[in-house]
């Protein structure tokens, strides 16, 4: 069985892990300090919640125990000045910038310390990779047996103070930096602990989309929103997606108002025997009486024929009345339904008045009621006393009488 050796620095550091670490460790950071031929300079820091915490070590374990591994890189390489004494900020002068400008950006390590300040800097195990980063190379100890480590020695250290930060780094570099750390801190009271895999990547290109998750084209990776955004309007959906490409999914395909999900199929013609008041699109199922046939509904799927003589005119348009061209109140209109009972006929002294649309009437043709129809009637003397009776005459008219008897 195999047996976990502890690094030395580690020993150094009196490496310790307490459960009531008072210690307030947050992260990573990087800050910009220059720009120049030789490309970005960045400087690092460990974030701590407590002006009096600080970094003890940056440390890597043995690849055996699959620990995360000691990593800073670049996709280009690190600008280092032939200036610069070590790899440490210790080992850089500034009173030499002047004559030296490049010497400013020069890429070195630290716990705490800058440029012209003793931070009681050393390494242990990391030969092979900081004789690599003095080249302009990476720092990686990914696949090494012991691990490694730089440490600070210095008593007392540099604590995070009012700014929150210990500085670890300044790195130059034109392309993008990964940097993987363990580290090892302590609070004032010496408790320690102990953190592994802490990344932080810098150079990269800014990544611009829609931040606002409420957005179709929201992307869940960039990092600043660029005022594209597209947002879901009343019944429109999202297409799902979150790396950007998500699209707006219209959600009201007939642009009726109401929303998809919420459309109810049936028929929507209110003529129709099926017509359904609550259907917003129509599902083509309408039975349409057709007047002109006399159709009408009699349920919601029959459709009946109100033309009882099947005459071509609907039975709420037929007349009822006499169709015998012999009576006076003959209707001689095609839609009329023969009523026997109604005819009036002339008889006697009576003729009709001619009118065929059914209002024609019987004409008294029998002024004085006499019984002799007045193309018949005589005008006359009645009198038989009187000299010119008329016994043809049948309407009186008057009469002429003598004193003596009338002469023959």
């Amino acid at each position: 069985m195999f047996s976990r050796r502890i690094p030395i620095a580690l020993i150094i550091c009196v490496l310790a892990s307490h459960s009531n670490l008072t210690a307030q460790y947050i992260g990573l950071s990087s800050e910009i300090t220059g720009e120049s031929e030789f490309g970005t300079t960045y400087r690092v820091y460990a974030d701590f919640g407590s002006p009096n915490d600080y970094v003890s070590a940056i440390f890597a374990t043995e690849s055996l125990y699959d620990d995360p591994p000691l990593v800073i890189s670049t996709t280009t390489s690190f600008f280092q000045s032939v200036y610069a004494t070590g790899n440490y900020a210790s080992g850089i002068n500034p009173a030499f910038f002047a004559v030296f400008p490049e010497l400013e950006f020069d890429s070195w390590l630290t716990i705490g310390g800058g440029p012209g300040e003793s931070s009681g800097t050393q390494d242990v195990g990391l030969d092979v990779e900081l004789a690599s980063f003095a080249g302009g190379g990476n720092i990686n100890t990914e696949g090494s047996y012991a691990g490694g480590s730089w440490f600070s020695t210095i008593n007392p250290p540099f604590y995070a103070g009012s700014e929150g930060n210990v500085l670890l780094a300044q790195l130059t570099s034109t392309g993008v930096i990964t940097l993987s750390l363990n580290l090892q801190w302590k609070n004032a009271i010496g408790e320690s602990a102990d953190a592994y895999g802490q990344t932080l990547v810098i150079g990269a290109p800014v990544l611009t989309g829609c931040t606002n998750e409420e957005a179709c084209n929201f992307n869940s990776l960039a990092e600043e929103d660029d005022g594209s955004c597209q947002l879901p309007q009343a019944c429109d959906l999202c297409s799902g997606e979150t790396d950007g490409t998500g699209v707006i999914v219209d959600g009201d395909a007939d642009d009726d108002g109401v929303c998809d999900e919420d459309e109810l199929l049936g028929c929507t013609d209110n003529s129709a025997c099926n017509f359904n008041v609550n259907a917003t699109d129509s599902d083509g199922s309408c039975l349409t009486p057709n007047p002109e046939y006399c159709e009408y509904c009699i349920t919601s799927n029959l459709i009946g024929i109100a033309d009882d003589d099947s005459d071509g005119v609907c039975d709420e348009d037929e007349t009822i009345g006499c169709t015998d061209s012999l009576a006076c109140n003959f209707n001689s209109n095609p839609t009329t339904d023969s009523d026997p009972s109604l005819c009036i006929y002339a008889t006697g002294c009576y003729s009709c008045s001619g009118a065929t649309d059914g209002t024609g009437a019987l004409v008294d043709n029998d002024a004085d009621g006499d019984g002799v129809c007045d193309s018949n009637e005589i005008p006359g003397c009645l009198d038989n006393l009187a000299c010119n009776y008329n016994e043809s005459a049948t309407d009186s008219d008057d009469c002429t009488y003598a004193l003596t008897c009338c002469s023959a």
